[in-house]
Parts: structure tokens; sequence; C-alpha cells
């Protein structure tokens, strides 16, 4: 690549930064957590809230259909066997009830197969803080901090890692 191509790709780069940085609030803004804290499905501070679900199909979109009932019948059996682990359920758990992942679309499933296992699904509220019940909300686990006064964690401080 010649010096012009190279001042392209870097006024290109810049233009994109400068377009990212003027995103629209919906893109920008933070979400609010206290629907999930008063409803006790808050994992807590080591979860990060990934997103809510949503079924895109139009035969599940209608709220009165079969398919939507059974739908939010089945998330709502899974989210019960985590009723003593703030409504979550991991999501190893999750994908072993035959009747949930019938209820999933082939995106949520190959999503969820591909997450880890400690990752965690629980309700889903919208921004006015009422439950979906056609939807589900993922969790996943932060990864812990290497700590610095273990042997480990010199060597890895030392080798630039940490």
């Amino acid at each position: 690549m010649g010096k012009k191509d190279d001042v392209n790709k870097l006024l290109g780069n810049l233009k994109s930064s400068a377009e990212t940085a003027n995103a629209p609030a919906i893109y920008t803004r933070e979400v609010n957590l206290s629907y999930y804290k008063e409803n006790h499905a808050w994992p807590g501070r080591n979860y990060i809230y990934i997103g809510n679900s949503f079924n895109i199909k139009k035969k599940i979109q209608s709220p009165n259909s079969r398919e939507s009932r059974k739908r939010a019948a089945c998330i709502a059996m899974m989210l019960a066997k985590g009723k003593g682990n703030r409504s979550c359920l991991s999501v190893g758990e999750a994908l072993q009830h035959e009747g949930f992942k019938e209820c999933l679309s082939r995106f949520e499933y190959d999503w969820l197969v591909r997450e880890a296992h400690e990752t965690l699904l629980g309700p889903a509220y919208n921004d006015k803080g009422e439950l979906l019940p056609l939807a589900f909300t993922v969790w996943r686990k932060m990864p812990t901090p290497v700590q610095q006064n273990s042997k480990q964690g010199k060597k890895l401080a030392k080798a630039g890692k940490a």
C-alpha cells in the first residue's frame, strides 16, 4: 500500500470514530438495572448485562397466538427452576430443558450454546419496568482479575499480561 492509501484509511477511521462519538442516545444510554434489583432478578456485580432475547418470528409476536403462549410458558418454567438463585438459571441447566430449547429461535439457540456455562438467564424487563414474558435476559460472568499478591500474578505483571 502506498502513502495515499494509508492516509485515506486513516481518514476513514477518523470519520467512523467521529460518527460513533455522535451516536444517537439510544446507543449510548446506560441500562437501568433498578427494575432487576427491585424484582430480585439481578445476579450481582460479578455479572454483566448482555441484553434481552427477542424472537422475531411473526407468529410469535402476536401475544395471543398459540406459539407465543407456549414460548412464555416455557420461559416461565425454565426461570422457575432458578427461584433460589435470583430467578436466574445457568445456560447449561437451561438448555437441558427440552421445552425451553424448542421455544428458542435458531439464532437464540446458536447464541446460547456458544456462551459459557456460568452465563445466567433471567427474567427480562423493558425500560418501563414491565416483565417481558416472551423474552429472557442474558447475564455474562465477568472475568476475575488476577490477584497481584500471588506468585502467578506477579509473574504475569512482570510479563505485561496483567
